[in-house]
């Protein structure tokens, strides 16, 4: 039986989103948690969860630091962050974390279907138009990167890394 947590505080979106992984995974085990506090509990009360969906605007705290949380809770579960939110920063920040997907709240039951479908599959999931984003965000961090290591000195580079490191 597939266990899934579902972490969001609107209880609309928490009854849709748990009525259509429950049509994809007919005989699986849908847990609520309606805060972060309460999904952490719930993850250490239950020996396996395969599958966790987080809201990112939680009441006591973000969904990416409930991401940071319940990778070291439970590291071999399948985290999807969903959020209104659709900023690619945001959703790099999740992948970074150990997300294993991103899911927008404007999106369609087909999108959660095809969500399933590829993380099932051990692929990362985000709608194409959100891919496109995140490979052009990643490729223009890349080249600031580059022109800003080229303009600076080892020296420089160092003291910056010990300034960020406090």
């Amino acid at each position: 039986m597939t266990r899934i947590l579902i972490v969001d505080d609107h209880p609309l979106y928490l009854n849709a989103l748990s009525a259509l992984v429950q049509i994809y995974f007919r005989n699986a085990h849908i847990l609520r948690a309606g805060s972060a506090s309460e999904a952490k509990t719930i993850v250490r009360d239950h020996n396996r969860i395969d599958w966790i969906f987080v809201n990112y605007f939680l009441p006591d705290c973000n969904g990416i630091e409930l991401l940071k949380d319940l990778c070291q809770l439970i590291c071999n579960a399948h985290i999807v962050l969903n959020s209104g939110n659709d900023r690619v920063e945001l959703v790099v920040e999740a992948l970074d974390q150990g997300a294993r997907g991103f899911l927008s709240k404007s999106g369609s039951a087909a999108d959660v279907f095809k969500c399933l479908d590829k993380i099932s599959a051990g692929d990362i999931y985000l709608a194409p138009d959100m891919q496109k984003q995140v490979r052009n965000y990643r490729s223009t961090i890349q080249e600031e990167k580059k022109r800003i290591s080229h303009q600076i000195s080892k020296r420089q580079k160092e003291v910056l890394l010990l300034l960020s490191a406090g």
